[in-house]
């Protein structure tokens, strides 16, 4: 794949939960290549000779390694919860907004999860993957769901608020 394709690729398939950028994807590409994990394809037959590139033996090695090792404790960062938290210092209304904008975004996010999970249970499994990747697409239906109810009980609870 060319650095354009793994973000397109990652865009699509794993912006549930994994994001890169143009800007972090290209010096990777270089990194991974001179460590000899990947090998450059040029493709001379389109218009910008893209450059693509391929896994080499010793990286689909080092990948094997990766999986093995142990996970990274993951980390979150929702400015809505940093804006909630510091709430009591703005107009009253203020959280509101970010609430229910944080629900709708969410409540697409979790409808576009719901439609992934559904094609994969009838779609052919050619790769013989979509056990594992229905079992990420329902940990991201979980967690969006949890996020929804903590938003629902939020505006409820605003409703009530003393101030």
């Amino acid at each position: 794949m060319s650095g354009y394709d793994i973000r397109r690729i990652t865009l699509e398939r794993f912006r549930f939960f994994w994001s890169e950028s143009f800007g972090q994807i290209y010096p990777e590409l270089r990194r991974l290549e001179q460590d000899g994990l990947i090998a450059r394809l040029e493709e001379k037959d389109t218009p910008r000779h893209k450059k693509r590139f391929s896994l080499t033996e010793k990286g689909m090695e080092m990948l094997r390694q990766w999986l093995l090792s142990p996970a990274e404790t993951e980390q979150m960062r929702f400015e809505v919860l940093l804006k909630c938290y510091f709430s009591y210092l703005a107009p009253k209304g203020t959280i509101l907004n970010h609430v229910k904008d944080f629900r709708r975004r969410y409540t697409d996010v979790l409808n576009q999860l719901l439609v992934i999970e559904r094609e994969l249970q009838v779609a052919p499994d050619s790769f013989n993957n979509h056990w594992y990747v229905l079992a990420t697409v329902r940990l991201g239906i979980k967690t969006y769901r949890a996020y929804l109810s903590w938003a629902e009980e939020i505006l409820n609870e605003f409703k009530e608020d003393p101030r």
